[in-house]
């Protein structure tokens, strides 16, 4: 019901040099439907969807899009986010400003039914905060070429809602850096069937896998930076 407000949400923002590239996951309601309507509304727009007959969950959904992706930079939005007019032009500000680094985000302000209630990803890049958890929201613009080399996003069902934590400690043992950009760029919509709402269901068996894959940081070893 809410994919419509969020395809809406990329064509207010004011940078408008962008593809639009929408995954359906096996959907079991009309969303397919609602999204081939939008584009038919708005033919101007690059845009385009791609199927998957079954659900293969978040990590493949993810890695269809950067198959497909023709831009230099990708942005990462699920159904339950929404942008804010100026969210791509600051982004994209920040790492043109910032040729080092490797993704740019900004902050979110998640929200329910009942209004604004906390926010996400308020604080700067620094790998030794994911150490116990994730601190970033996978919505952040990504250089491309970056997300492809670190092979983008590990379909290990021991991460099972932690795919964000896992994509942020590989980019910092890979010695790649974020910058924050200072204001709230995005919404999150919090409901019981939102990532945030089904995460950690076996932490013990997370855990293991992020120490698995990330073994100095989880040890409490900085990365080179």
């Amino acid at each position: 019901e809410h994919i419509g407000a969020v395809l809406d949400s990329v064509l207010a923002n004011r940078f408008k040099d962008l593809e639009i590239l929408v995954v359906n996951d096996g959907s079991s309601d009309d969303s397919l439907g609602t999204v081939k309507r939008w584009m038919s509304q708005h033919d101007h727009v690059a845009a385009a969807v791609i199927s998957h007959p079954v659900n293969r969950g978040l990590p493949h959904a993810r890695n269809t899009a950067l198959e497909f992706a023709r831009g230099e930079l990708t942005l990462i939005l699920d159904a339950d986010n929404e942008l804010l007019p100026h969210c791509l032009e600051r982004l994209l500000n920040a790492l043109d400003s910032s040729p080092d680094d490797s993704f740019s985000y900004g902050i979110l302000e998640a929200f329910d039914v009942s209004g604004p209630s906390y926010l996400i990803s308020q604080f700067e890049w620094e790998p030794h905060r994911l150490r116990r958890e994730n601190y970033i929201d996978a919505l952040a613009l990504i250089r491309t070429r970056t997300l492809r080399e670190i092979g983008g996003f590990k379909t290990d069902r021991r991460l099972y809602g932690v795919e964000d934590w896992d994509l942020w400690a590989t980019m910092a043992d890979a010695g790649h850096r974020g910058v924050l950009v200072h204001e709230i760029v995005a919404r999150y919509r919090v409901s019981t069937t939102s990532m945030l709402s089904l995460t950690n269901l076996s932490p013990t068996a997370m855990y293991a896998a992020m120490a698995e894959y990330h073994p100095q940081l989880m040890a409490g070893v900085e990365p080179p930076l």
